[in-house]
């Protein structure tokens, strides 16, 4: 449960760095970042997602306890 949650923070997170990205690519503005940067923290963090939902389904295989 703990790695889904993990999972959804981190993709949410993912796609809000994304939608940034190509707001700051539209508008030719730097939003916080420069602009190529935003998809760069897009894909980390879509890695993240990827990483706890693989994680959290290993645990549950193994039965690992979760803290």
């Amino acid at each position: 449960m703990l790695w889904r949650i993990l999972s959804g923070i981190a993709g949410g997170c993912g796609l809000g760095a994304f939608f940034i990205g190509w707001a700051s690519h539209i508008l030719g503005k730097t939003i916080w970042l420069a602009t190529e940067f935003w998809f760069y923290d897009a894909i980390a963090s879509g890695v993240f997602a990827i990483l706890f939902l693989v994680w959290g389904a290993v645990a549950e295989k193994e039965k690992i306890v979760e803290v």
